[in-house]
């Protein structure tokens, strides 16, 4: 049976430069260039995995290579390569091939690593499908096994140039706090020193935790067209996002510095497409309101979702949670989904929403 990424992943640091405009920014780069470095990548699987994903580079034909999650370039070129070299003896000889940087060859061995997965009988199944979804980068940094045990609390933010909506959830599962607290109005919008101070006090009201986490937001495509008003609102949300950036990884230093042996907390961004993958709130192009889902888990129910169970709450969070007006309760309950979604995923391992993610 294939292991899991174990102590063998290692724990990046992560600095986002679209959202950070601090002076660190070329570090970030530097970092997640040294990632793909030839003269310094190991592979990121384990030596039962190796084996498998030679095996199954050595044996598939150009018409299974076709089905892949690959573009055409890369097919070609693996066609052209295996045509030259018959077989491979070791994995690093992919990187060998002609025309394919590290993230194509990634790329490759996922994809067949996920064909194993689809081969094996089915009690290895769960197992293999962990082992192929949690090296997919869901999450920046990534974190080893080792960091993930000393997680005993998540922060899920969701963060609006107009609201903060944040959710405490337990690596158990129970949702112990929330709240949502209004960012910017029409006085402070376009007072770059207002805006600060407010961020700077929202900020200290969010509770400590052990990680932090919020999505990517990469998506630009609704600006492309968009008003300008909608422009300075998008620029206004990127100041807010890297101002709580500082403030969080400056909060974060500080309790390393005056406690070494303290829990790492870090702030982790997620993939966009995690929570409406999951939570199923994707329609077409649109994004659905997460408000009506949310509402029904933080009720305790059962029948919500068929790989959750009944969601544990605080009672008093539970309270506070209906008590909010419905404008202002949809931000906490974006943040209750940020949050359960990396705890199902990246701390429980939930298969089942693994099944959910594959091919994405």
């Amino acid at each position: 049976m294939l292991s899991l990424l174990g102590n063998r992943v290692v724990l990046r640091i992560f600095k986002n430069a679209a959202y950070c405009t601090s002076v660190k920014s070329n570090d970030a780069f530097k970092v997640r260039k040294a990632q793909y470095d030839l003269s310094t990548y190991t592979f990121p699987y384990t030596t039962d995995e190796q084996t498998h994903i030679l095996t199954r580079v050595n044996q598939i034909t150009a018409d299974e290579l076709s089905r892949l999650k690959l573009t055409k370039r890369v097919i070609q070129r693996i066609v052209r390569s295996k045509t030259k070299v018959g077989n491979y003896r070791e994995l690093p000889e992919l990187l060998n091939i002609d025309g394919l940087g590290v993230r194509d060859v990634e790329s490759l061995c996922d994809a067949l690593l996920y064909t194993v997965c689809q081969q094996q009988e089915s009690h290895n199944e769960p197992e293999l499908l962990r082992s192929s979804i949690l090296k997919k980068r869901l999450i920046k940094p990534r974190l080893n096994s080792e960091a993930l045990q000393r997680v005993e609390t998540v922060v899920g933010l969701n963060v609006t140039a107009g609201f903060l909506g944040w959710a405490n959830i337990h690596r158990s599962g129970v949702i112990q706090n929330l709240d949502t607290v209004p960012l910017l109005t029409s006085g402070s919008r376009y007072d770059l020193p207002r805006i600060y101070d407010r961020v700077m006090e929202v900020g200290e009201g969010i509770p400590k935790a052990d990680v932090y986490v919020w999505e990517e937001g990469n998506s630009t495509g609704h600006l492309i067209k968009a008003p300008h008003s909608t422009l300075i609102i998008a620029l206004q949300l990127a100041q807010i996002r890297g101002m709580l950036t500082v403030l969080l990884e400056s909060r974060c230093e500080v309790e390393k510095h005056n406690d070494r042996n303290t829990k790492n907390t870090n702030l982790i961004f997620m993939k966009d497409f995690l929570v409406p993958r999951l939570f199923k709130l994707q329609r077409g192009e649109e994004r659905q309101s997460p408000l009506s889902l949310s509402d029904k888990l933080m009720e305790g129910r059962d029948d919500v979702l068929p790989w959750l169970e009944a969601l544990e709450v605080d009672g008093e969070t539970q309270h506070r949670y209906f008590d909010m007006e419905t404008h202002t309760r949809r931000y906490a309950a974006s943040a209750v989904l940020v949050a359960l979604a990396f705890q199902q995923v990246i701390i429980a391992e939930n298969v089942g929403t693994f099944k959910l993610l594959v091919g994405s």
